[in-house]
């Protein structure tokens, strides 16, 4: 059976000079893989490793320790601070939602007022134009006559 990577070009013909030289490095270099991984040194036995590489390791592991639990502090701090400011924001925003309806019912109610003042006027100006009109422009006329000139 042959390997992908000896295979045949799709079309029948056998790969260009480029690709073989490229195989042949592949090949190299899985040649190297395995003999590097043979000549790997064995690991000790626990009771091989000298104690003072355990204490370096689990003080480094304890420090690692206090700053992951310094962060989880706070990480818990932070979320805290968050939940307070968000139910502050949606207390503001409750009060100001009801800030915005009374100042809307207090602008329909002033609006209504404003057109009944307005009618009222219309009405007593249209009333003293009827009843006091014509009067009015006699008295008037009559009293540009009695001025002298100037």
């Amino acid at each position: 059976m042959q390997s992908p990577l000896q295979s045949p070009e799709p079309s029948g013909q056998s790969a260009p000079p480029r690709a073989r030289v490229e195989e042949a490095r592949i090949v190299e270099l899985e040649a190297a893989v395995r003999a590097g991984l043979s000549s790997r040194p064995r690991r000790h036995a626990m009771s091989d490793v000298p104690y003072a590489d355990w204490t370096e390791t689990l003080q480094l592991v304890n420090r690692f320790a206090d700053q992951l639990r310094a962060a989880e502090e706070r990480i818990a701090e932070l979320e805290r601070a968050c939940e307070e400011l968000n139910e502050r924001a949606q207390r503001e925003i409750a009060d100001m939602t009801e800030r915005l309806e009374n100042a809307e019912i207090h602008a329909r109610d002033a609006g209504e007022r404003r057109r009944d003042a307005e009618e009222w006027l219309r009405r007593i100006h249209d009333t003293i134009h009827k009843r006091f009109g014509a009067e009015m422009m006699v008295s008037i006329a009559r009293d540009a006559n009695r001025r002298p000139p100037p």
